[in-house]
């Protein structure tokens, strides 16, 4: 079969058209393709937003509420001492002695300076604050007056809010004869810090303490 020039020409020009189509139809298919993968990611967008918009409605109450919690901390934090070194478990010991609502000796005592026991870091409108927790234990023997008087002891411990305390171990011997108690305790006392409040030294009452003349006073004696 002979094929003249312009069957020749028609032949080139339908492959040209064929090609076009070809080219059209895979290009269009990859448009479709990634148009409907474009309306399912709108799709999910969209139920997103959905979901987000009540979040975004209540916005202004999601702020406050967050800056009443952080307003709750911060008066919890106060509530804590920063720290609590051997002075404190001094001042401490004299507090309950010379506290007037009960009559209490304490002989001895024993104090660690309170030690962090746990970090916490703030997050959200707290970014930014380092929250440290610790433990101080005071140990200590003492002799209290009457019954009444150990109620009140104990009591005075736990109702201290400003420095909260713990008593997980005591022990009591009542005396028959004088009707007193004696026994030893033991107290855990617990120190919060925003990181932001310092430490308040504490002065140690030492002019009211030992004498002038450590040998008394010395008197010469007349001749006769």
């Amino acid at each position: 079969m002979k094929i003249t020039r312009r069957d020749l020409g028609v032949i080139m020009i339908l492959v040209g058209i064929l090609s076009v189509f070809l080219v059209y139809q895979m290009n269009f298919r990859d448009m479709q393709t990634q148009v409907e993968a474009l309306q399912e990611e709108q799709k999910t967008l969209n139920s997103q937003i959905d979901e987000l918009q009540p979040v975004k409605d209540n916005a202004p109450f999601y702020t406050s509420e967050m800056e009443r919690f952080k307003d709750e901390l911060t008066d919890i934090v106060a509530e804590f001492p920063v720290n609590i070194l051997y002075e404190d478990g001094i001042m401490y010991v004299v507090e309950l002695e010379e506290n007037e609502d009960f009559n209490v000796s304490i002989p001895s005592f024993t104090v660690s300076e309170a030690a962090v026991s746990q970090t916490v870091e703030g997050a959200g409108s707290l970014t930014g604050y380092t929250y440290t927790l610790g433990q101080s234990t005071l140990n200590f023997s003492y002799t209290v007056d009457s019954y009444e008087d150990m109620k009140e002891f104990v009591n005075y411990i736990y109702s201290d809010t400003d420095n909260k305390r713990t008593i997980p171990t005591i022990s009591m011997m009542f005396n028959t004869e004088t009707g007193s108690i004696t026994g030893s305790i033991n107290i855990n006392m617990y120190v919060m810090s925003d990181g932001t409040t310092p430490y308040e030294q504490i002065e140690l009452p030492l002019d009211d303490l030992g004498v002038e003349n450590i040998f008394g006073e010395i008197s010469e004696e007349e001749e006769d």
